[in-house]
C-alpha cells in the first residue's frame, strides 16, 4: 500500500523529518521458546491540516506555525496471543532512509505511546494525555535501524492493538530545516518492527500479613510492618499498595509518600510504612482509615496476590476552638459600665473540626487596658477608667466542652477585644461676674479648660444667654447663642451687658452656659457649666415732662396749682421702678411772678399788672434705692402758662321776668356704700400712638379686700376729648397731646394721665416694613417694636382721702431718632468713575422689573410674613437678585458674607472694571471670584494687609458703608443736616465720616439713637435695605422699585 510517491519531498522553514519503514522482522528470544511477534497493520503521515496523506514514504517534522508540527507519522501493530507468558521487554525498530537538516540544527525524534487505536483520515491518532516513551538525537539518530525501548508502555496495554506516534521537536532558527524519511509498510524490505521478549507467567502469590495499628487524631502511626506469607518468603520481592483511604501513606522516614498503585520492595515493607490520618479526622466522627497490600514476585507485579486490608484505628482528640480578635464599637469617655454579651465576642468563634455539637463560653478575661473587666453571667462588663480615652482592650479566653476518646478534655484559645474610647471634654471652669445695672461687666467670666482635658479642648460653646448680651473681651464683638469661641477668647475673659434697667434685686436672671468641645462641630462636647452674673440695682432718675397750665388772670393774686397736677404726666425711671413715689422737692426760676411750694400745692403769684407768658421750674424727686440703700434721684421740668388781662364785661341787660317754674323734684342722693374702701383702675399703656385703643378697667375694693368690677357702671371722662375719648373704659387715641382719663363711682374716683404721640413713619421709602413696624435702613430693625414687651398691667389707685396716683408700669416706644426719613432723591447720584451711568443702572432695574411683572411664578419665602424688611426682600426677589433657601425660607436675620454682598452689588450696578492690580490669594477657586475681581479692580472692594479677601467672612456694618460710599457720589447727595446724626461709637471706625454722610442721606441708620455698631455683623435684611435706600436716591429707579410693591 503506497501513500506517496518517492519524488515528493517537503522542506520547511523550521523542521522537516521523514521516516521510511523496513519490512524485516527480527525476533530475539534467546534461550526460550519462540514468541509470536506483533504484526504491522498500518502506518502513514498526516499533514498540518490533520489530513492523512497518500505517500510511498513517511515523513516526521514540525514547523513554527503548528502545535504538533507540519508532518506527523503513526504506526499500529496487532498483538499476538501470549498465553502463560509475560512481556519482559519490547523494542520498536525503525529503519531510517535519510536525514537532512540545516547548518547547526540538531534534529531529534520522539516516540509516543498512543491510546488512539481508531484512526481516521482527518484526525492524527494522538490524545492530549499520551506520554513520550523514548527520544533519539545526535549519534543515536543515524541512517539505518534505530531501536526505541517501549517495554513499560507495552506491558500496560490490554487491547490487541498497540499504536505509536512519531513526532519531531522544533529546534533552530527560522529558515532552518530537517527531514527524516523511513520505509513504508509495503516496500517489503525495511518495514517497522515491534519485537517482544517474554517469560513464563509465575504462580500467584499468597496474601501478605500487615500488623494492626492505633494512633490519635492528627498523629502519624508508628511504622506498620508488611511481611509475606511464610510459604512465599523466598519468592515475594515487592508489594503493591492500593486503595489508601482516610489519609496518606509514607515510607518509614515519614517523608516519602507512597502513592496509590506503587510497588515497594520487600526490604522497604519490612522497615514499615507510616499512615498519616486526614487532619481532624477520627473513627468516633465516622471516618475510616485503611489501605490494601498485595504481594508480588517482581517490580512489575508478577504473581500478584489478592489484597490484604490494613485497618488503622484513629482515636478522638479534642481540638481547641477557633476564634478571632474582636474590634467592638466605640464608647465615650466616662460613659460608665459597658455590657458586652458573650455572643458578641463569640460571633466568629467555632468549635474544632468535627466538633460542631460543642458549646463555647468565655471562661476568663485578662490583660486589661483602659479600665476594669469582670464576668457577669453571659456578659463581660467593662468599666472605663475615669477620664481615659484612646484604645481600650482586654484578652478573653474561649473554652469548649469537648472530649478526647470519650473523656472530658476542654480546650481553650485566647483572643483580644479592642475598642475606642472617644475623648469627651470635661466640664470647663468659669468665674462669675459682678456689674451694675446698665453697665457692661469689667472682669470675671474667664473660661478655662478642665485640667483633665489638657490641649484636647480647642473651643467653648456658648448657649442659653439669659438677661443680656455677651461679648468677647473687646466688649464689641457679640457672641451669639450656640456660637463656638476659641479657648484663647475664653481665657481672655468675656464681657456681659445686662438688659436695659434689669438687675438682680428686681428678680431678673443673668447667666449663660459654657461647654468644652474638641472642635467647632461639637465633637466630644461636655456637660454645661453655668456662668452667673450678679447685676446690682442702680436707681434711675425720674422722667419729668414739661406742663402747659391753664391761663391766669392778671393781678389775680396767689393761685394754687396742685402738686398732683404737675406730677400727672411725670413717671419714675424704667418699668422696674414704677412703684416708686414721686414728689416735688422745690420750685424756682419763676417768670412773670413768684412761686413757692406749700405742701401739696404750688402757689404762683403774678407780678402786678403783668401780662404775657409765665413759667416756673420744679424739681421732681423719687424715693428709689441703689443696692438697697436710699438713693434719691431728681429731674426738672417747666410749667408754662399765660397771664391775661381781665376784660371789662359788657353791660348785662335786665332780663325779662321769668315765670316761676313748677317745683322740680330733687333726685335721691347717691348712696355711698360705707363698706367700700377705694376705687382701683387698670390701664395697660399710659403712652399711646394715634389710632391705638386701650381698655381701662375699674373695680371697688371692699373692707374684706374683695374686689367688684364696676367698669360699665362707673362714669368715665377725658379732660381733652381732642386728644382721646373714653367710653365705658375703652380709650381711643385721636391726636397728639396729653389728657387725663377719670372714673367716678359711689363717691370714689381716680385720674390717670395719658400721653398720645404721632405714629412715626418708617424709613427708607417703602423699604420693606408695614405700618405696624418701624425700621431704620440697614439695621433699624434692632429697635423696631413700638410697644412694650411686658404685658403686665399698669395700675392707678385713688382713695377718698388722697389725690395721689401710683403708676406701676410704662410702655416702651421707639425713640424718634431711630427712624430715618429718606432724603429727596437726585439724578446722577452714582460715582461715574465706578458706575458706567445712572441710566445704565436704571435700564438694568427696568429690564428685571418688566420680567418680574410678566412672571406669575414668584413665591414669597415662608419666613418673611410680618418681617420689617418684608417688602424690600420681596422686591429684590422679584428682580431675581436674591433667592431663598431650598426649604422655602429666606432667613432675613441671617448673616451675609463679604462674597455674597459683593455678588449682589455686581448684579445691580453696572460696574466698569478698572486697572488696579488685584493680589488676593484666597479667591482663586471661589464661586464669587469674577465679581470680587471686577469690583476690586474698580476700587470698590479692598482686601486685607496679608493679601487675603476672606470672602466667606461675615461683612460688618462699617465695611458695608464703605462699599456703598465708593459707588455713590457723596458730594452730590442731598443730606439732612437739620437733625444731624450723632453716633458715639465711631471713634475707632475707619469709615466714621462716611457713615455720618450716608446716615444724613437716608441710606443708613444706627442700631440705637446713639450707636451705629460699625463692627456689628450685618444681616441679609440690613444689607438689602441699605442697597434699596441707595437706589431710591434716584427718583426714576425709586419709581420702578415701588411698582413691584403693588
Amino acid at each position: 500500500m503506497h501513500f506517496c510517491k518517492s519524488t515528493k519531498r517537503f522542506t520547511y522553514a523550521l523542521t522537516a523529518v521523514s521516516l521510511i519503514f523496513s519490512s524485516a522482522i527480527s525476533v530475539a528470544d534467546a534461550g526460550a521458546a519462540p514468541t509470536a511477534q506483533p504484526e504491522l497493520i498500518q502506518d502513514g503521515t498526516w499533514s498540518k491540516s490533520d489530513t492523512w496523506m497518500d505517500a510511498p514514504e513517511n515523513y516526521v517534522g514540525r514547523s513554527s506555525d503548528t502545535t504538533l508540527g507540519y508532518y506527523r507519522s503513526a504506526i499500529q501493530f496487532n498483538m499476538p496471543e501470549l498465553t502463560d507468558k509475560v512481556v519482559t521487554k519490547a523494542t520498536l525498530r525503525i529503519h531510517i532512509s535519510s536525514i537532512g537538516y540545516s547548518y547547526n540544527l540538531n534534529p531529534f525524534l520522539t516516540v509516543y505511546g498512543s491510546t488512539a487505536d481508531v484512526w481516521s483520515n482527518e484526525a492524527f491518532p494522538l490524545n492530549p494525555t499520551d506520554q513520550p516513551l523514548n527520544t533519539k538525537t545526535g549519534s543515536d539518530l543515524q541512517v539505518g535501524w534505530v531501536d526505541f525501548d517501549v517495554t513499560h508502555f507495552v506491558q500496560q496495554q490490554t487491547d490487541d492493538i498497540v499504536s505509536f506516534a512519531l513526532l519531531a521537536n522544533e529546534e533552530g532558527n527560522p529558515g532552518d530545516y530537517s527531514e527524516i524519511t523511513y520505509s513504508a509498510d509495503d516496500n517489503g524490505v525495511d518495514i517497522p518492527q515491534l519485537i517482544l521478549e517474554t517469560a513464563a507467567l509465575p504462580a500467584v502469590s499468597k496474601m501478605p500479613e500487615v500488623a494492626a495499628v492505633t494512633t490519635e487524631e492528627d498523629i502519624p502511626t508508628s511504622n506498620i510492618t508488611i511481611t509475606p506469607n511464610p510459604q512465599d518468603s523466598t519468592v515475594v520481592t515487592h508489594y503493591q499498595v492500593t486503595n489508601v483511604i482516610g489519609g496518606k501513606l509514607y515510607h518509614s522516614d515519614g517523608v516519602t509518600e507512597i502513592f496509590d498503585g506503587t510497588f515497594i520492595t520487600a526490604a522497604e515493607a519490612s522497615d514499615g510504612v507510616r499512615f498519616v490520618p486526614m487532619a481532624n479526622a477520627n473513627n468516633a466522627a465516622g471516618d475510616t482509615f485503611s489501605f490494601d497490600v498485595k504481594a508480588a514476585q517482581s517490580a512489575t507485579g508478577d504473581g500478584l496476590s489478592d489484597a490484604t486490608r490494613a485497618v488503622v484505628h484513629v482515636t478522638e482528640v479534642n481540638d481547641a476552638p477557633t476564634a478571632q480578635d474582636q474590634t467592638l464599637s466605640s464608647i465615650s469617655e466616662d460613659s460608665g459600665e459597658r455590657t458586652i454579651p458573650f455572643a458578641e465576642l463569640l460571633a466568629h468563634a467555632s468549635a474544632g473540626p468535627n466538633e460542631n455539637g460543642q458549646h463555647l463560653t468565655i471562661s476568663s478575661v485578662s490583660s486589661i487596658a483602659g479600665g476594669a473587666v469582670r464576668l457577669d453571667g453571659t456578659n463581660v462588663i467593662f468599666t472605663p477608667q475615669p477620664d481615659f480615652n484612646g484604645t481600650a482592650s482586654f484578652s478573653f479566653t474561649v473554652t469548649d466542652d469537648g472530649t478526647s476518646d470519650g473523656v472530658s478534655v476542654p480546650q481553650s484559645v485566647v483572643k483580644q477585644a479592642f475598642f475606642a474610647v472617644n475623648s469627651v471634654a470635661d466640664v470647663p471652669n468659669v468665674t462669675d461676674a459682678l456689674t451694675e445695672e446698665d453697665k457692661q461687666s469689667f472682669d470675671g467670666l474667664i473660661l478655662t479648660r478642665n485640667q483633665v482635658d489638657g490641649t484636647d479642648v480647642s473651643y467653648f460653646r456658648i448657649s442659653n444667654i439669659i438677661g443680656g448680651t455677651l461679648y468677647k473681651n473687646d466688649g464689641v464683638m457679640e457672641i451669639r447663642d450656640g456660637q463656638f469661641i476659641s479657648v484663647a477668647d475664653g481665657e481672655a475673659g468675656l464681657k456681659f451687658m445686662p438688659n436695659l434697667y434689669a438687675n438682680s434685686p428686681s428678680g431678673d436672671h443673668f447667666s449663660f452656659d459654657v461647654q468644652s468641645s474638641l472642635d467647632m462641630a461639637g465633637t466630644g462636647i461636655s456637660e454645661p457649666n453655668q456662668a452667673r452674673i450678679t447685676v446690682s440695682e442702680v436707681n434711675n432718675s425720674p422722667i419729668a415732662v414739661n406742663d402747659t397750665l391753664p391761663a391766669l388772670s392778671a393781678n389775680s393774686g396767689a393761685q394754687s396749682i396742685a402738686v398732683d397736677e404737675l406730677l400727672a404726666n411725670d413717671t419714675a425711671g424704667p418699668v422696674n421702678e414704677s412703684l416708686q413715689h414721686l414728689s416735688i422737692a422745690s420750685v424756682e426760676n419763676a417768670q412773670g411772678g413768684t412761686v413757692v411750694l406749700d405742701g401739696s400745692v404750688v402757689l404762683f403769684t403774678p407780678n402786678l399788672d403783668y401780662q404775657g407768658p409765665a413759667s416756673f421750674d420744679y424739681t421732681v424727686i423719687d424715693n428709689g434705692t441703689t443696692n438697697g440703700a436710699l438713693d434719691v434721684k431728681n429731674s426738672t421740668a417747666t410749667a408754662s402758662f399765660s397771664i391775661n388781662s381781665v376784660p371789662t364785661p359788657d353791660p348785662v341787660p335786665t332780663p325779662d321776668p321769668v315765670p316761676t317754674p313748677d317745683p322740680v323734684p330733687m333726685p335721691d342722693p347717691v348712696q355711698t356704700d360705707d363698706n367700700y374702701t377705694e376705687l382701683r383702675a387698670s390701664i395697660n399703656n399710659r403712652k399711646m400712638l394715634v389710632g391705638d385703643t386701650e381698655r381701662a378697667t375699674a373695680s371697688v375694693v371692699k373692707s374684706d379686700s374683695s374686689e367688684i368690677d364696676v367698669s360699665e357702671k362707673a362714669t368715665w371722662t377725658s379732660s381733652n376729648t381732642n386728644v382721646a375719648t373714653v367710653n365705658q373704659g375703652e380709650i381711643r387715641a385721636l391726636s397728639e397731646g396729653n389728657t387725663v382719663i377719670s372714673a367716678t363711682y359711689s363717691g370714689y374716683s381716680f385720674n390717670v394721665p395719658i400721653t398720645v404721640t404721632a405714629v412715626t413713619a418708617p424709613a427708607p421709602n417703602n423699604a420693606g416694613s408695614d405700618s405696624s413696624s418701624s425700621s431704620g435702613s440697614g439695621s433699624g430693625h434692632r429697635n423696631s417694636d413700638h410697644s412694650s414687651d411686658d404685658s403686665s398691667s399698669n395700675t392707678a389707685t385713688s382713695a377718698v382721702s388722697s389725690s395721689s396716683v401710683t403708676v406701676s408700669k410704662e410702655p416702651v416706644t421707639v425713640p424718634e431718632e431711630l427712624v430715618t426719613e429718606p432724603t429727596v432723591p437726585v439724578q446722577d447720584i452714582f460715582n461715574s468713575n465706578v458706575v458706567v451711568a445712572d441710566n445704565k443702572v436704571l435700564q438694568n432695574i427696568k429690564s428685571k422689573a418688566e420680567s418680574a411683572l410678566n412672571s406669575s411664578t414668584n413665591v414669597k419665602p415662608s419666613d418673611l410674613q410680618g418681617h420689617w424688611a418684608e417688602k424690600t426682600v420681596d422686591t429684590f426677589s422679584k428682580l431675581g437678585i436674591v433667592n431663598g433657601y431650598k426649604d422655602g425660607s429666606f432667613r432675613p436675620d441671617g448673616e451675609i458674607t463679604r462674597a455674597e454682598f459683593s455678588a449682589i452689588i455686581s448684579r445691580i450696578f453696572d460696574i466698569s472694571g478698572g486697572n488696579q492690580p488685584v493680589v488676593l490669594n484666597d479667591i482663586g477657586d471661589h464661586w464669587a471670584q469674577d465679581a470680587i475681581t471686577k469690583l476690586t479692580t474698580a476700587g470698590v472692594l479692598n482686601g486685607y494687609e496679608d493679601g487675603t479677601f476672606r470672602p466667606d467672612q461675615t461683612i460688618v456694618r462699617q465695611e458695608m458703608a464703605a462699599i456703598l460710599a465708593r459707588i455713590l457720589d457723596l458730594d452730590r447727595l442731598k443730606k439732612d443736616t437739620s437733625n444731624e446724626k450723632s453716633f458715639t461709637d465711631l471713634s475707632t471706625s475707619f469709615a466714621a465720616d462716611t457713615i455720618k454722610q450716608l446716615a444724613q442721606a437716608g441710606v443708613l441708620s444706627g442700631i440705637s439713637t446713639s450707636q451705629f455698631g460699625p463692627k456689628y455683623h450685618a444681616s441679609r435684611a440690613e444689607a438689602l435695605t441699605a442697597i434699596y435706600n441707595a437706589l431710591s436716591l434716584n427718583s426714576e429707579i425709586k419709581t420702578v422699585l415701588e411698582s413691584l410693591e403693588q
